[in-house]
């Protein structure tokens, strides 16, 4: 329908294919392969494009990378690509926070 195919667009009005991508984690979970990739295309998504860490963030993707990690906890590949699409993400969103908010956590997740 058209109303679905609008939920699934961007703010820059291009198809979106982060709700497909969430699925599919969520559709195969002990797929280490899928995890390892889907959560190399969220960290892609997220390299310094701070809409897109935005909008990962909105659509629950931090919750799917962390259960990726812990599902596959021995595996390195998902290991590393869901640490960067967690950097990913954070790292573009800390900018956004005001000083008062993002500046309490220490000089660690500063610096730039």
């Amino acid at each position: 329908s058209t109303k679905d195919h609008h939920s699934t667009l961007s703010p820059s009005s291009t198809p979106s294919i982060l709700p497909h991508l969430l699925q599919s984690m969520r559709l195969f979970p002990s797929a280490a392969l899928i995890q390892e990739h889907a959560c190399g295309t969220l960290a892609a998504m997220a390299l310094r494009r701070p809409a897109n860490a935005r909008a990962i963030l909105d659509a629950g993707g931090p919750r799917w990378v962390l259960l990726a990690m812990r599902r596959h906890e021995s595996n390195v590949n998902v290991q590393r690509q869901g640490a960067l699409a967690v950097r990913n993400i954070v790292s573009r969103l800390l900018r956004d926070l005001p000083e008062e908010e993002g500046g309490g956590g220490g000089s660690a997740a500063g610096g730039g």
